[in-house]
């Protein structure tokens, strides 16, 4: 798991239930990081309806080829293509194939923030850890937040 507690590597301001700071680079620093999760699941529901609403879409907005590999000067550039081949493998479907409502078939995009998080950080991060951001990211709607 990376410092941050952050498995998506999430870059913002914004004011992330967990969240308790932001690294030189921007990216957030989580309590947990199923807080890490739950933001990122906000992020890519968000995502989705702006009509980014396939893989390759997504990938090119999370990571785009104007920002470099983990922010660092002098890594090279992101490779939005490979990031999107990379989770449609894992998630069994294609990378400009439409995706789902992620209210309705939430089982699909939690194997894709379990996808994009090994992405991320170059291993797998722990399933219960995928599952408490997500049943946070739920509770958001139940409670109507």
């Amino acid at each position: 798991m990376n410092s941050n507690k952050n498995p998506l590597n999430i870059k913002g301001r914004e004011k992330w239930a967990g969240k308790i700071g932001n690294d030189s680079r921007g990216h957030c620093i989580f309590s947990d990081p199923a807080y890490g999760i739950r933001a990122g699941m906000r992020t890519l529901q968000s995502k989705w309806k702006n009509c980014k609403t396939t893989l390759a879409d997504i990938c090119a907005d999370w990571a785009p080829v104007s920002d470099t590999q983990g922010s660092i000067a002098g890594r090279p550039a992101n490779d939005p293509g490979d990031y999107a081949r990379y989770v449609a493998e894992r998630v069994w479907i294609g990378d400009h194939a439409a995706l789902p409502d992620p209210m309705v078939d939430t089982i699909i995009w939690t194997r894709i923030v379990r996808a994009m998080a090994k992405y991320e950080m170059g291993e797998e991060c722990p399933l219960s850890v995928v599952l408490r951001g997500v049943a946070l990211w739920l509770e958001d709607f139940v409670e109507g937040k």
